[in-house]
Order: structure tokens, then C-alpha cells, then sequence
């Protein structure tokens, strides 16, 4: 992969995903582009890089940032904000909606779809008052490749252990031959959509609780911003906003605040707006 290559692909990442790939990361790009070489019959990324500014093919540009999206996620991952949200959240926004008996969550960047079916076993799990609710589950995600691994639902013996007990898999997973898939009631509990969360028009409805775990950590300020902005835009004034442990809204938009809870934090709009 040489600097043109490098910089042509980082510039059309940044204008389609937000994401940022910095100056010195050729090394890891091309890693992760080599594996397209084959699927496009092209021997060099010089060629793939030809190919892309000749057909500007959809289906390869998503490719590119399915390449590039760092897609790590197990289920329950990190613990922590699944306890605030059985605990802590959940409780609180069912008193709120007591009367509507409606509850909408958004995991946002949902990747291979494990914190939205996470969740959707908490609700099962924890919450039976829940199952004469209207309880939706909107999951997206800008990889159209990770959304559709999502809705299959089916996964590894190795990806299953990450995070599910033994009691959990019995009770939400069936056995297809070698792997395993989530159930129909919970596959059913969650909607699937691909959706860049630089541009969510489309998505028009507010949601009780949003999951955005992991996400800012990839872009610059101007774009965590803008993606701050445009959920803001789908949050209630009760909304608790969840995102990574190493992620903050401190210093990128003020209009949210810090609450501590649970052994972690959340982010709310401020009561002035």
C-alpha cells in the first residue's frame, strides 16, 4: 500500500463514516484491506483502491469500512452498564411509563448484534412486567455486513461463552449443528437497521434509553459532536445516554450531564434544555 492509496482511502472512511484513521495507521489498513483482494479478483490494494475510484461500487465502499470498523463486542460486555441498567435505569423508566406501558431503547453501533439481545434477556430475565408492554429494540449499526451476521443471530461456541452463562445459553440458545442461535422471542424483541450516525433523518422517533458504547473513541471532536448532537435529537428528557468507559460528552457538548450510579456513570440532557 503506498501514500496515495493511504490517503485516498482515509479521506472517502472520513467522509462516509466520520471515522477518523489518522496519518500512521498504512500498516494496519492494508492488514485489513488484503483480505478484500480475493473477493475482488484485484492482486494489489493499489488495484482495489483502482477499482473503487472507477466503478464507485457501494458494495465494495461497504466493504472498505466493514474492513476498518473494529467490530469487538461479546455479550454483556463490560458488566457494569448492564447492572446500572437492571438496577438502576430500567426501574426508573418503567415508573415513568407506568401509564403509556411503552419502553424503546436504541443500542446504537450494536456491531454483531450481542448488547441488544443482552438487553433483551434482561428484560426477560428481570422484568416480567414488561411482557404486556409495547417493548421495542431498535439496534444499528453503519456495517451492513455486522447487521446482517446480527439478524442471523447465530454464533460460535466461542462467542456464546463470551459473556452468557451456562443457564442463560439453555434458556435463549438453540443448537444448529456446530453453533448457536438466539431464540425467536428475543431474535424478535430487536429491529435491525443500518444507520450512520452521522446522518440518523431517518430514524425520527425518541427512545427511553440509548446505548452508544465505544463509538466516540473513533472519530475527532467535531465529529463526536455532531453524533452528540444528532442524539440529543432522539432523547427524552428522561433518556439516559450509556456510553463506553472511556468515553465522556465532557468537553465536546454541554448539554449533557454526568450522573453516578451503580459503580459507573450515564450521561443525561441538562434539565435547562
Amino acid at each position: 500500500m503506498n501514500t496515495e492509496d493511504y490517503q485516498f482511502i482515509t479521506k472517502v472512511v472520513k467522509e462516509k463514516s466520520g471515522i477518523d484513521l489518522g496519518h500512521d495507521r498504512m500498516s494496519l489498513v492494508s492488514n485489513r484491506l488484503e483480505h478484500l483482494l480475493g473477493k475482488y479478483k484485484v492482486p494489489t490494494i493499489t488495484e482495489l483502491v483502482s477499482l473503487f475510484k472507477n466503478a464507485n461500487n457501494i458494495t465494495l465502499l461497504n466493504d472498505i469500512i466493514s474492513a476498518l470498523t473494529t467490530n469487538e463486542t461479546f455479550f454483556f460486555r463490560d458488566t457494569r452498564p448492564f447492572t446500572l441498567l437492571e438496577k438502576e435505569l430500567l426501574p426508573k423508566i418503567i415508573d415513568i411509563n407506568k401509564n403509556s406501558k411503552k419502553l424503546s431503547i436504541w443500542s446504537a453501533a450494536c456491531s454483531q448484534g450481542q448488547e441488544p439481545y443482552s438487553i433483551a434477556i434482561i428484560l426477560q430475565e428481570k422484568f416480567p412486567e414488561l411482557s404486556n408492554w409495547n417493548v421495542e429494540i431498535v439496534a444499528t449499526d453503519i456495517d451492513e455486513n455486522v447487521i446482517e451476521y446480527a439478524k442471523d443471530a447465530t454464533y460460535s461456541r466461542f462467542e456464546v461463552n463470551r459473556g452468557l452463562s451456562k443457564d442463560l445459553q439453555e434458556k435463549y440458545l438453540e443448537q444448529h449443528e456446530s453453533k448457536w442461535k438466539i431464540d425467536s422471542k428475543t431474535r424478535n424483541m430487536v429491529n435491525f437497521k443500518v444507520l450512520n450516525l452521522l446522518d440518523i433523518k431517518e430514524l425520527t422517533q425518541k427512545f427511553d434509553i440509548i446505548f452508544c458504547r465505544n463509538v466516540l473513541i473513533y472519530f475527532d471532536k467535531p465529529t463526536k459532536n455532531l453524533i452528540l448532537e444528532n442524539l440529543q435529537q432522539n432523547m427524552y428528557s428522561h433518556t439516559p445516554l450509556i456510553l463506553g468507559g472511556a468515553e465522556t460528552t465532557v468537553g465536546i457538548n454541554n448539554n449533557f450531564e454526568r450522573i453516578y450510579a451503580q459503580e459507573t456513570s450515564y450521561f443525561q440532557l441538562k434539565s435547562t434544555l
